[in-house]
């Protein structure tokens, strides 16, 4: 027993998010019919709630009226439409045209005094104008171009079928309803869709969804009505970064007729014929459903930064842009520099990704190499360790491996214990040369076998140029002499 007061409750929730019933549409059936000329009848029709009758004529040729055994069909029940919803605009107003000019709820013998006036036909019976009437009306409803038997009944057809066509109350045979909203409630997680809808004064309206919102979406919807305005809104988790949501909601109700023609139809296409006639204010007939696509699509961008990953959803068909994408997911790696995204076919995203599917980027880097690393003409102006030009009002600089002695020149070989070696390169200054002892390991002398004797340390080819060049002018001063 426990177990069945848990399932109604939920059973109650299904049925209602599915459908919001207004109050029970009017139901019609068939109470009588009489006969005329060319084996057409005017049949009488009976609401069932309110007891109402409508005199109506045959709208569907081929459907039947009378059951061989039980005889005339008063079991089927018939729902009121208006005659564009059945027919057409053009049609059902034709259909008007022939009702409001001749119809059965007119007395009988005015409509038959105006016809006459109007056509010239001076010899004209009411079963003329009941079977002109009938074919006129299947030349629209079924497009038959069955004539009358009588000559007055074919030329009553004639003028009856060229009638100009009567405009119906358009806005009142379909409701209104607005245009969808979607929003993303990120508290909730949850997608949100609203509209509303209305009618004319004194309209009932309800909505049906084409899926089971419930079982399909996990979704839920609220309702409320404010003077005649029906306000929906629905909720549905997003349960994934990419999602489909795709269904149609139908409203559709009754609206009070005017002073007009009314199709009466049953549930059953072809079970029992559809009939027209004239219905009084007071009667209800279905207005024509009104379909709004309910379609909102997902997808997920996923941005792959070398080993992490941020996944995000976006709605279909939106730009996201590059400066979105950088702030979702900020790049940046020490020793590497930032080249840009590339999405699946390898191209370089430039100004953003379209949602049109899900998307894939991945961030490019470019390992920053070291100074030690860049070829001469990239090195920096003032290396961090210092160059062979150091600026004039600099002093020397101090030895990276002996921190206690700043005014020393570095080597990067110096033990704290020693003091610094000097620069291989001297001045001319003789006092400023070192002692043999202070030489570096690798400035050892040459031996004295190695220096040749005959030729000074000042440079022997210029004397040898002198030496040679005085003896010549010696010679020759001799020679000279002696000649004299």
């Amino acid at each position: 027993m426990k177990k069945r007061l848990l399932v109604l409750p939920l059973i109650f929730l299904i049925i209602f998010s599915i459908t919001v019933q207004g109050d029970e549409e009017e139901r019609y059936r068939l109470k009588n019919g009489e006969a005329y000329m060319d084996q057409t009848f005017v049949y009488t029709i009976e609401g069932q709630e309110n007891g109402a009758e409508i005199q109506v004529l045959c709208a569907e040729m081929d459907a039947p009226t009378y059951d061989m055994k039980k005889g005339l069909i008063t079991w089927i029940d018939y729902k009121a439409y208006s005659p564009e919803f059945i027919f057409g605009t053009d049609a059902g107003g034709h259909i008007r045209a022939i009702l409001e000019l001749a119809g059965p709820h007119l007395n009988q013998e005015s409509v038959v005094e105006e016809l006459k006036e109007l056509t010239g036909i001076s010899e004209l019976t009411y079963d003329e104008v009941v079977s002109a009437m009938q074919y006129a009306i299947w030349f629209y409803s079924d497009e038959d171009f069955r004539i009358p038997t009588s000559n007055n009944g074919e030329d009553l057809y004639r003028y009856l079928v060229t009638l100009p066509p009567v405009d119906g109350e358009e806005t009142k045979d379909m409701p209104n309803v607005s245009d969808l909203i979607y929003t993303y409630d990120e508290e909730s997680n949850q997608i949100v869709i609203q509209f509303h809808y209305w009618g004319p004064d004194g309209s009932k309206l309800n909505h049906t969804y084409s899926k089971n919102i419930v079982t399909n979406y996990n979704g839920r919807e609220s309702v409320s009505i404010d003077n005649g305005v029906y306000y929906v809104t629905l909720k549905i988790p997003r349960v994934t970064m990419s999602m489909d949501i795709d269904f149609e909601v139908k409203v559709s109700g009754q609206v009070a007729s005017e002073e007009g023609a009314i199709v009466f139809a049953p549930d059953k296409e072809g079970s029992v014929q559809m009939l027209v006639g004239i219905g009084n204010p007071k009667q209800m007939y279905t207005m024509r459903t009104k379909t709004k696509k309910i379609k909102y699509r997902t997808y997920r961008l996923i941005l792959n930064d070398g080993q992490d990953q941020t996944i995000t959803s976006h709605k279909a068909d939106t730009m996201v842009s590059l400066m979105e994408i950088n702030t979702i997911n900020p790049t940046g790696r020490n020793g590497y520099r930032f080249d840009g995204w590339q999405d699946e076919s390898n191209l370089i995203v430039f100004e953003g990704v379209l949602m049109d599917r899900d998307r894939v980027l991945n961030a490019l880097y470019t390992k920053i190499k070291k100074d030690e690393d860049l070829p001469d003409e990239q090195l920096p102006e003032n290396p961090p360790n210092g160059g062979d030009d150091e600026p004039d009002d600099e002093g020397p600089k101090p030895d990276g491996g002996n921190p206690d002695d700043e005014g020393s020149e570095p080597d990067n070989s110096n033990p704290d214990d020693k003091e610094p070696k000097p620069d291989r390169d001297y001045p001319d200054d003789s006092d400023n040369k070192p002692d043999d002892e202070n030489l570096d390991i690798n400035d050892e002398k040459l031996p004295e076998n190695d220096n040749p004797g005959w030729m000074p340390s000042t440079g022997g080819i210029p004397l040898l140029i002198f030496v040679t060049s005085g003896s010549i002018a010696l010679i020759i001063g001799i020679y000279l002499r002696k000649k004299a």
